[in-house]
């Protein structure tokens, strides 16, 4: 009897070790995926039955193999990848046929709204486009202003401004699940439809200030009754939409590979569908399964990743430089020139949008700090404009020339410099005769208590060239420019 006692007494505390250790395991569990919300592949499938139980419609039960948006456009087959996939063979993954990939670069908490990096996030950008892979990036939204899509938008930007990023940028826009449901900022801010849809427009906008694509990512019901996917599409900017039609299908591993696909039912515009989170089709991938997703390529995505402007030469009369347009085809694109005057507080064209129009080589007009910015856009698509700026110091000196019949004979000839510091520049005219072909006419350099110089002078019957000169306190000359005139009558 005391045996069993002790034997009974011994199980009992083996079985509240066991609870323990439960409760303290599944305690750190929940606290680990609170700072990386549901982008796991457990995480992601927990949501698709959800999505495909909310998204499936009685009669979509035919197997469609073409493009349910348009015909013209071309299907082509990609994947999404975080952490979560490890460490991938990208060369493998090229050789399974897929085309393009979306790749985690960071998510905000969903509770304390910390931005946060996928540690993954280099070494998949690099591998994957060093394979011919095209790429665009995404994170793990819980903005809930335009302040903080922003943010998110910068966030991916600075981190991928080095990588050949040719698809869009992309805010995904879901909420949390499960255990993480409570704390989930996208929850508990209780905004409505215009208010979220705001928001991912924001991130969008920014995006393409930055020189890139903007695309929101969202489930199928989200798109339709929490943010306005089409108010978002008809702005310009790219639906990425998620729905998992597995009610309707024999087996659900019938989605595991591209060959036994549906239409969505989502009836908005979009131009990518993420269809299942349970690939299997793909090789070299670190984990059992992988998102797979369609692009239904139109041609709207430029596939501008950046610009840069190359400065050849310049100094303070004159500039020579060249826009450079990363990853895009040159063939379709206009560029324009346009400055920015910090005295005039105002923009002035150079050169308006022209094609082959790239470089400039321009002796500005104006005095003072200037900034030069280069254009370019799609001639398809002339709402994206993506820009770069250099400065400049632009100091003509020379502001003005001037010739005029004089009443006493002869012309009054004169120029005005925008400034004379100090009464320390000296002014010079020198006449060449284009008939004579020689010099016959001189002032000297002179000291003048203003900013402007005056001479008259009596030219017999000819053609003639006029050549003023501003000199420094050091006797270089700062400026000088030509003015020609004839005296005929």
């Amino acid at each position: 009897m005391r045996e069993k006692n002790k034997f009974t007494q011994w199980i009992r505390h083996a079985l509240l070790l066991m609870a323990v250790y439960f409760v303290c395991t599944h305690t750190s569990t929940v606290k680990a995926m609170e700072y990386d919300p549901n982008d796991g592949q457990a995480g992601r499938e927990e949501i698709a039955e959800q999505w495909a139980l909310e998204n499936t419609e009685e009669d979509d039960t035919s197997i469609v193999m073409n493009d349910p948006r348009n015909s013209t456009n071309v299907r082509r087959c990609g994947i999404d990848v975080s952490k979560y996939q490890g460490n991938i063979d990208w060369s493998a993954v090229r050789n399974s046929g897929v085309e393009f990939a979306y790749i985690r670069v960071g998510y905000r908490g969903h509770s304390d709204g910390v931005l946060r990096e996928d540690p993954y996030f280099r070494q998949n950008l690099q591998n994957a486009t060093a394979c011919g892979i095209k790429v665009g990036v995404y994170i793990y939204s819980e903005a809930i202003s335009d302040a903080e899509a922003y943010e998110e938008a910068d966030f991916l930007a600075d981190r991928v401004s080095g990588y050949n990023v040719e698809l869009p940028l992309v805010i995904d826009y879901e909420f949390c699940s499960g255990s993480m449901a409570a704390g989930c900022r996208l929850i508990n801010c209780n905004q409505d439809m215009a208010t979220r849809t705001q928001v991912c427009k924001a991130f969008c906008a920014r995006a393409r200030q930055r020189g890139y694509e903007g695309c929101v990512y969202a489930n199928k019901s989200t798109l339709t009754n929490i943010i306005n996917g089409n108010d978002i599409a008809c702005n310009g900017y790219k639906i990425w939409v998620a729905q998992y039609p597995y009610e309707n299908c024999e087996a659900k591993l019938a989605y595991s590979n591209y060959s036994c696909w549906r239409t969505t039912s989502y009836s908005g515009i979009y131009d990518f569908w993420q269809f299942t989170s349970s690939g299997t089709s793909v090789a070299g991938i670190g984990s059992p399964t992988v998102d797979l997703d369609f692009w239904y390529d139109d041609g709207t995505i430029q596939g501008i990743t950046g610009t840069s402007i190359f400065e050849l030469s310049k100094d303070s009369r004159h500039i020579t430089c060249g826009l450079v347009v990363n990853g895009a085809s040159k063939s379709n694109l206009e560029y324009r020139w346009v400055g920015y005057s910090y005295i005039d507080q105002g923009y002035f064209t150079i050169s308006d949008w022209t094609a082959g129009n790239e470089w400039l080589s321009w002796n500005p007009n104006r005095y003072g700090n200037l900034l030069i910015i280069g254009q370019v856009r799609n001639a398809n698509y002339r709402d994206q404009v993506y820009q770069s700026v250099v400065t400049m110091q632009s100091s003509p000196h020379i502001k003005g020339k001037c010739q005029m019949p004089n009443p006493g004979g002869g012309y009054l000839i004169g120029f005005e410099s925008y400034d004379n510091p100090n009464q320390s520049y000296q002014y010079e005219m020198l006449i060449y005769d284009c008939t004579l072909k020689t010099w016959v006419y001189t002032t000297g350099r002179c000291n003048v208590p203003q900013n402007n110089f005056w001479t008259v002078w009596k030219p017999q019957y000819g053609y003639y060239w006029t050549l003023f000169r501003i000199y420094d306190s050091n006797g270089n000359c700062i400026d000088e420019q030509c003015y020609g005139f004839q005296n005929i009558c």
